[in-house]
């Protein structure tokens, strides 16, 4: 069965990482022990599509210990102009520019 989250094979080797929490890395004979936090991110309904059978249920239950649900930005257009404000100033101090002054000034973003 074709999943379109992402592919079977990926989902099984993610599903055997998180269960033992150890890895033998790409080619590797030597198992290694790993304490890591995993933090996945999709758009996509992953109850749906453990219910129509296109991911895994207990790749889903692993990953689904602390859900934290994000609203898309559609949601909230408000948020837009000071999200980008906050983007072109950060990207004028990386490149070494100074920013120019435009047109208009919304209110900053509160985050």
């Amino acid at each position: 069965m074709k999943s379109e989250t992402c592919r079977l094979p990926f989902k099984s080797n993610c599903c055997a990482f998180c269960r033992s929490a150890s890895s033998s890395g790409l080619g590797g004979t030597r198992t290694i022990k790993v304490d890591v936090r995993l933090i996945a991110a999709t758009n996509r309904d992953l109850r749906a599509a453990l219910e129509d059978g296109t991911f895994r249920e207990d790749l889903y239950y692993r990953l689904n210990v602390v859900p934290i649900d994000i609203p898309p930005l559609r949601e909230h257009k408000e948020d837009i102009p000071g999200l980008a404000n906050l983007f072109l100033a950060r990207f004028a101090k990386d490149s070494g520019r100074e920013r120019k002054s435009s047109a208009f000034r919304p209110p900053p973003c509160s985050f």
